[in-house]
């Protein structure tokens, strides 16, 4: 992306802006650290509000457990993924 359009992404909704970097990113990973880069810290949090409600779920024990020994910086990461494949189909691997 190009800086311009980086620089929109701070006046989208985070719905918006996981689409935009969902249609300009092949990458999961790579969409998933420009999706952190991009979101508000009120973003963050409701996004990894919304994740641990969805680990917390029963069947997701295994999930829950990689995700607690991760360390702070990939647990943010592993949220931005796990919000990439919720509300973007192309990243959506476990449907």
């Amino acid at each position: 992306m190009k800086k311009g359009a980086l620089n929109k992404l701070g006046q989208m909704s985070l719905k918006e802006k996981v689409k935009k970097i969902s249609e300009d990113h092949e990458d999961e990973i790579e969409a998933a650290l420009v999706l952190k880069e991009h979101m508000s810290p009120e973003e963050k949090v409701r996004s990894w509000n919304r994740h641990n409600k969805h680990l917390n779920k029963v069947g997701n024990e295994e999930e829950r457990e990689e995700f607690d020994k991760s360390s702070k910086r990939d647990k943010g990461t592993l949220t931005a993924i796990w919000l990439l494949r919720t509300e973007a189909p192309k990243f959506c691997t476990k449907c």
